[in-house]
């Protein structure tokens, strides 16, 4: 696992509730990523309308999942929608979101969600 990765863990919704097997796109730095962390990603989701929110960014999907996301439906990840899960969160790896993706999504998620302490 790594930045960008996508994998599929147990994830509560947006308002705290409602667990449910979803993608999260891994948006802590790689070497950061040890089985004794945790690791902060954002949910991904496949309900959202057009044209998406600016704290949301399109994921590259086709039918047959020949892609590197592995993506198989139109969705997009959450930049808001942040979840802290460990490595035996994850019930399986999926793809990874390409660089220029990857910056994207970094560059939305709030200022708020990225601050460690402010002493």
């Amino acid at each position: 696992m790594q930045q960008g990765s996508i994998v599929w863990a147990q994830v509560r919704d947006d308002h705290g509730g409602n667990p449910k097997e979803r993608p999260v796109v891994i948006v802590t730095p790689t070497d950061q990523i040890g089985h004794a962390t945790s690791i902060v990603a954002v949910a991904v989701t496949t309900s959202f309308r057009e044209p998406i929110e600016p704290s949301m960014v399109a994921l590259p999907w086709q039918v047959d999942g020949k892609v590197r996301t592995r993506l198989r439906r139109p969705c997009v990840a959450g930049c808001d929608w942040m979840v802290e899960i460990r490595e035996s969160d994850v019930l399986r790896v999926g793809g990874v979101c390409p660089d220029g993706v990857l910056r994207k999504i970094l560059l939305r998620i709030p200022e708020d969600d990225t601050d460690d302490d402010d002493s």
